[in-house]
């Protein structure tokens, strides 16, 4: 009874976790149902030992709770786990596409080479690692970029933005993703750098 109610008190106290919290609520509920077993099965013991036969049908009925308290608790730490691991594939497929634009300018920088067999089969094995390395590789691609970099297509979203009213939010990730689309292209294309006064990036950040 101590362990549930201090696992019920862990759970409110982790609310800013949702896995965890849940995690501990579960393990709270299965030490009910596992006190249940030793509700049951101890008197049952105890009497049977004693001679009298009268509460044998307890000791199936505690094998039942444990065995309900078994599933509940072994949920608890495995429903946290998939969680993360739902958490980081998700995370690690949203990634892609800015994964290949930025690598597709300079492939050269990558840790990592496309893999179309991994790229479908990833959800079996992707871990933080995976999420760090590929996070790795648009940064350092991006990097890269930072001579090719004008503010032009800035501009122009803030100009745009303006007469959509859009937020600050969505207006800043427009220009990012303008300025880096527009850097792509022109590395690809083969153009030459730009010279530090047009440039709207460095290479010191």
């Amino acid at each position: 009874m101590s362990t549930a109610v201090r696992f019920r008190r862990s759970s409110l106290s982790t609310l800013s976790d949702p896995r965890l919290s849940r995690a501990l609520r579960h393990i709270s509920i299965s030490t009910w149902w596992i006190a249940g077993y030793v509700a049951c099965v101890g008197p049952a013991t105890i009497t049977g030992a004693l001679g009298w036969r009268g509460l044998e049908e307890l000791h199936s009925l505690g094998h039942a709770s444990g065995t309900v308290g078994a599933f509940i608790v072994n949920w608890g730490f495995s429903g946290a786990a998939i969680d993360a691991w739902r958490a980081d594939r998700k995370d690690f497929a949203a990634l892609a596409p800015l994964w290949r634009l930025t690598r597709s300018a300079d492939p050269a920088v990558g840790l990592t080479d496309p893999d179309p067999l991994a790229e479908r089969l990833g959800f079996l094995h992707v871990r933080e690692w995976h999420l760090l390395n590929r996070m790795t590789d648009i940064l350092t691609a991006a990097r890269s970029l930072y001579p090719y970099m004008s503010p032009a297509p800035a501009e122009y979203i803030r100009t745009a933005a303006a007469e959509r009213a859009w937020t600050p939010e969505d207006q800043q990730a427009a220009a990012a993703a303008a300025t880096l689309l527009a850097a792509v292209d022109q590395k690809r294309r083969g153009a030459a750098p730009l010279g530090e006064d047009r440039r709207c990036c460095r290479a010191s950040i």
